[in-house]
């Protein structure tokens, strides 16, 4: 009997990661420009109004989304546009559009952030964060 409540306690572990993983797609994809390299995750947050979908822009490398809270990150709204330089200034990657809505730890050393108050498509010398993630992008 103790076997048979461990099984069972297995099985429904397991399919609540299944079904966790099924409805909280996280993609990342890994972006370099010259020897400045960043990871930008694409997730979804669950919230009362239904969630929503942020861009998440990392200095690590991310391979598995246990790790994803931790080390240095920038999180932005999907609603707002992260538009990433595919220039370094100063060895800096440049993002711009708006504002992170938050950031943990220093990525001054990697990161410009620019405020655009305005919407605009991504230039020559731009990608859209989004765009970027859903076409090199895998599921973590």
């Amino acid at each position: 009997m103790k076997y048979m409540a461990i099984s069972v306690s297995v099985v429904l572990i397991a399919l609540c990661t299944v079904i966790y993983f099924m409805f909280h797609p996280k993609s990342v994809a890994h972006y370099c420009v010259d020897d400045t390299c960043i990871d930008i995750v694409v997730q979804n947050k669950i919230g009362v109004g239904g969630g929503s979908n942020y861009v998440t822009v990392y200095r690590d490398r991310k391979f598995t989304r246990l790790f994803l809270y931790f080390g240095d990150y920038a999180q932005f709204q999907m609603e707002t546009l992260a538009l990433i330089s595919r220039y370094t200034v100063d060895g800096k990657i440049a993002i711009s559009g708006s504002l992170p809505v938050k950031i943990q730890g220093n990525l001054n050393d990697i990161l410009i952030f620019e405020d655009s108050t305005f919407y605009r498509e991504a230039s020559n010398n731009e990608v859209d964060a989004f765009d970027f993630v859903r076409e090199h992008g895998r599921a973590i």
